[in-house]
């Protein structure tokens, strides 16, 4: 959520609502890597992005709390 995003983030990273996915305006071949805190709601919104017909939709395993300890 924006509280987590304001707090840290990927370098680069922008934050949008699962809600908000259909507004997103991306080319649908462009490679997309959707991350949250603990990579469980991201699977949902990966979900989401190939039904609307993003074609390179990865989830980052374990998400946020994973990358941070890398």
């Amino acid at each position: 959520d924006a509280k987590d995003f304001g707090v840290s983030h990927i370098p680069g990273a922008i934050n949008i609502s699962i809600n908000d996915l259909a507004k997103l305006y991306l080319d649908k071949n462009q490679t997309i890597i959707v991350v949250c805190s603990h990579g469980v709601r991201s699977i949902a919104a990966a979900e989401k992005l190939a039904e609307l017909g993003y074609t390179k939709v990865f989830n980052l395993k374990d998400g946020y709390d994973n990358y941070k300890t890398l």
